[in-house]
């Protein structure tokens, strides 16, 4: 889902050139000089570009920005800057991301009967198909009168869907009972398109009334819907009907996002546009703003006072500064928005802000009526798993944050922010006020990863970024940022701020499984093997199959299309029918249909036979356990399944991790009877951090078998120490660590990003010793030292002191 724009502002002057008209015909205009294939006429490469300067700072200028990504992250548009030396200064382009250096192409080009202006905030539909923009270019004279200072919604749909790149839609249009239809008055160009996920639902910001009236409305027009039809397009539901009063100033309906299906649109609006006979607010001074809030309104509910719900509210009360910025989940029912209002943030530290604060980014769930803060610490005891309380003290962002962007499930939240508290590393500042780190929040396991790093996923990037966009399941954010060359590890031709995707692909842990003993040509008992999404993203099951059809896949919850968020598992069920006897094998693949997306493969193993075993557990689940600890032992059964006195004569633990479970005791000395079982116990004890699998197989003295699956998680705890509490400048620093992983590459840098790093190995034991260099100049004062590998962070404080050779600097120098 795209985010509404909170930050940059284009102005609504347009290009001082006129229009001239162009003769179409009416609803979709064909454009002279036809594209075919997007490699052909308006392909061109991203342009290149010298700074600029701007209020007397030299800025860089704006190559890219405001992008917007398909639901499989293949597909981003973006505004940038045109390359046909026109007077114009925005266009759109279309990139394709599975391309890598393709040749881009511009949806908003100039046409020999169009006069030309300036095309900008576009947003592409979750499924690729559809880019709606807003551009100055009358391409539809028809139903768009091209008179006066406006701006315009077209969208088009791309060759790849069976549309044509020379066709373009006006959108922007209401149309009446006598069926007249002709274009809104001027469009917002300050705010992106809303656009369902096959683009046939459309919301967009327009000035609400003729002449300079800066009062804005929210339309919605459903595509779908024939042209002259009154139904095609209307104000958004909670639009009051009368004039607002004079004792406040109002800014009206705006920001509108839409869910995927179209059915729910949320908007911030400054009227009581929940109830049946919306008014118009009410705010905290005469003469000043009427407060804003987020409502959300559902457009299969025709009850007025029903179908719009108010977001912005704890316990029935509206937040009392108000809320803005509002972005939609997928599916629905998740909203996320910004609100300096205190009263939202319940039991929440904020940071000490006086009479203004900065805003915070929060998730309303509609289906629960609950709201949680998005924009806090990560929790220090790890992630919050499922349907648990989060027992610890819960800290805001101490420099606040903006620009939600939301995966289509609602369980990823995206946001800009210069907090220096959410993570041990903090960036260089950005010189934009509304840029800041990229940091996506696993809302409801209080995990937050920051998207905007160096190539190796650790190191943070300058602060210079903003306008995030999340693809569907989260696996890519694409943002615009001064910082291109330092995020992509290398230098490209552009000079300023760019538009740049990030993978965020989720990561999957799937055990091998061994079915044991099963009759020839019979089907075996249904076995499930767990698929865990380690995160960052949520994983969409699209591909479930057994290379074999003697492993038949039966059923699980691995679902295709159905959502697994980060920390959460899916299950796929898996029935072995031997075809012969002796050792059977296959492959699982579990995938995901996206571009850039997951796909993992794991072992099936079972044996044709006569079987005699079988477990009463299938699966036996550690807690998680330090690494070189023993767990508490867990215990399984095995029935004896046959028709004759068995003796079990050996366990054997195999699988991914053998190394990290031990059989230690079992009760399967004697023969064991038909109908009745024996016990063994089985200790976990991790020789490394991470998800951890294996398979016990217990055997009898003919070689039939059967298994259990058993797993837990390992965990590390890093440490990390200075030799000395303080250092003098130009000194070097004795350093050193333990817990971390064997072998690993740790970087050890300095949390407020000044200064020398260093990156040492970690030795067979997870310690090492080393030696960082410091300036001369370095910054005196109390600072931070961060070692990181991988998840694996520690800190440790020193004192840098001053070299008498130097002049004093310090922290606020």
């Amino acid at each position: 889902m795209g985010a509404p724009e909170t930050g940059d502002k284009v102005g609504m002057s347009r290009l001082d050139i006129g229009r001239r008209r162009l003769l179409a015909l009416a609803g979709v205009v064909t454009l002279a000089g036809g594209l075919g294939t997007m490699s052909q006429a308006f392909a061109g490469s991203r342009p290149g570009s010298a700074t600029t300067k701007v209020a007397g700072l030299v800025e860089p200028s704006v190559v890219g920005s405001h992008p917007s990504v398909s639901d499989d992250g293949r597909w981003i548009v973006y505004e940038g800057e045109p390359t046909d030396g026109s007077e114009r200064t925005r266009t759109i382009w279309l990139r394709d991301a599975s391309q890598f250096g393709a040749a881009e192409v511009e949806l908003s080009p100039v046409r020999d009967d169009v006069v030309i202006g300036d095309s900008v905030r576009p947003t592409i539909s979750g499924d690729g198909c559809v880019v709606a923009f807003v551009t100055e270019m009358a391409y539809d004279l028809f139903r768009d009168d091209d008179t006066g200072d406006r701006w315009d919604v077209y969208r088009v749909q791309l060759p790849g869907c069976e549309g044509d790149l020379d066709e373009l839609e006006l959108v922007s249009t209401q149309s009446s009972a006598d069926d007249d239809t002709r274009a809104l008055d001027r469009v917002s160009p300050v705010e992106a398109p809303a656009v369902s996920q096959a683009g046939t639902v459309i919301s967009f910001t327009h000035q609400a009334r003729e002449g300079k009236d800066p009062l804005t409305a929210v339309t919605v027009v459903d595509l779908t819907v024939p042209l002259g039809d009154p139904l095609r397009s209307s104000l958004v539901m909670g639009t009051p009907l009368l004039e607002p009063n004079t004792t406040f100033r109002y800014a009206g309906q705006r920001e509108p996002d839409v869910s995927d299906d179209g059915r729910f649109v949320v908007y911030t609006s400054d009227a009581t546009s929940e109830q049946a006979v919306p008014e118009w607010g009410a705010g905290p001074i005469d003469g000043g703003f009427a407060t804003s809030q987020v409502f959300v309104w559902d457009r299969n509910d025709p009850e007025p006072g029903e179908a719009v719900t108010k977001v912005s509210v704890v316990g029935g009360v509206p937040a009392a500064l108000g809320a803005s910025s509002p972005v939609i989940s997928g599916n629905g029912q998740y909203v996320a928005f910004e609100s300096t209002s205190a009263d939202l943030a319940g039991d929440a530290e904020l940071p000490e802000c006086g009479t203004s604060c900065p805003p915070q980014v929060y998730r309303y769930d509609q289906v629960e009526g609950t709201i949680v803060l998005v924009s806090r610490e990560p929790r220090q005891g790890g992630p919050l798993e499922p349907g648990a309380e989060d027992d610890e003290e819960i800290i805001a962002a101490d420099q606040g944050a903006s620009q939600p962007t939301i995966s289509d499930d609602g369980t990823q939240v995206g946001f800009v922010t210069r907090a220096r508290n959410l993570f041990l590393t903090t960036s260089a500042a950005g010189s934009s006020p509304t840029d800041g780190d990229i940091v996506v929040s696993e809302v409801d396991r209080a995990v937050l990863r920051r998207a905007s790093t160096l190539p190796d996923r650790v190191t943070p990037a300058p602060g210079g970024n903003a306008h995030p966009a999340l693809s569907g399941s989260g696996h890519v954010i694409v943002f615009d940022t001064v910082a291109a060359d330092s995020i992509n590890g290398f230098a490209d031709d552009a000079a300023g701020r760019e538009v740049v995707s990030v993978s965020r692909q989720a990561q999957l842990d799937v055990p091998s499984l061994d079915v044991g003993t099963v009759a020839v040509l019979l089907p075996g008992p249904e076995w499930y093997i767990p698929v865990r999404n380690e995160g960052p993203s949520t994983f969409l099951p699209a591909v479930v199959e057994s290379s074999s059809p003697e492993f038949t896949i039966t059923g699980g919850t691995c679902e295709l299309g159905v959502p697994v968020p980060p920390g959460s598992t899916c299950t796929v069920k898996v029935v072995l029918t031997p075809a012969l006897p002796g050792v059977r094998t296959a492959q699982l693949t579990v995938s995901e249909d996206l571009f850039g997306g997951t796909s993992v493969t794991s072992p099936l193993l079972g044996q044709g036979g006569e079987p005699a075993l079988l477990p009463t557990f299938s699966g036996l689940d550690f807690a998680a356990t330090a690494v070189g600890k023993a767990s508490v032992a867990l215990s399984s059964d095995i029935a004896n399944i046959g028709f004759a006195p068995t003796r079990i004569v050996r366990f054997q633990v195999t699988g991914d991790h053998p190394d990290d479970f031990v059989v230690f005791g079992n009760s399967c000395t004697e023969p064991v009877n038909p109908g009745s079982s024996c016990g063994f116990d089985v200790v976990f004890i991790p020789t490394e951090s991470g998800h951890r699998t294996a398979t016990v197989l217990a055997f009898t003295e003919f070689g039939q078998y059967t298994s259990v699956l058993v797993n837990g998680d390992g965990t590390r705890t890093a440490s990390f120490e200075t030799s000395e509490q303080e250092v003098r400048a130009g000194d070097p620093v004795g350093l050193g660590g333990s817990g971390f992983r064997p072998g690993a590459d740790v970087t050890v840098s300095w949390a407020d990003g000044r200064g020398e790093s260093i990156t040492v190995r970690a030795d067979e034991s997870g310690s090492f010793l080393a030696l960082l260099p410091t300036r001369m100049s370095e910054t005196i004062g109390v600072r931070t030292l961060v070692a990181q590998s991988g998840d694996q962070l520690a800190r440790a404080d020193i004192e840098v002191l001053r070299n008498p050779r130097l002049g004093v600097r310090t922290g606020n120098d």
